[in-house]
């Protein structure tokens, strides 16, 4: 077995490292993908809000010109 000078054998230093520095390696990784997630939901909540008030201004304007349209049409110089 491959020791170094401080006498601590190589298999049991990989040991201790995989049991410490792995499962903080996974836990920070999944941490990283959880956050990822998070913000793309964010962003997916805030476009969606931003569609719907589009929408809703486009639905006020069409029905502001159907409007005056429905107006104009009935005007009598127009029935003539």
């Amino acid at each position: 077995m491959t020791q170094f000078s401080s006498g601590i054998a190589i298999q049991a230093l990989l040991k201790r490292f995989s049991l410490v520095y792995l499962p903080v390696v996974i836990i920070l990784l999944l941490s990283i993908r959880f956050d990822q997630q998070l913000q793309m939901r964010n962003i997916e909540v805030r476009e969606g809000s931003r569609i719907e008030i589009a929408k809703e201004r486009v639905t006020q304007d069409m029905l502001a010109v159907d409007t005056d349209l429905r107006v104009i049409a009935n005007l009598s110089l127009l029935q003539r």
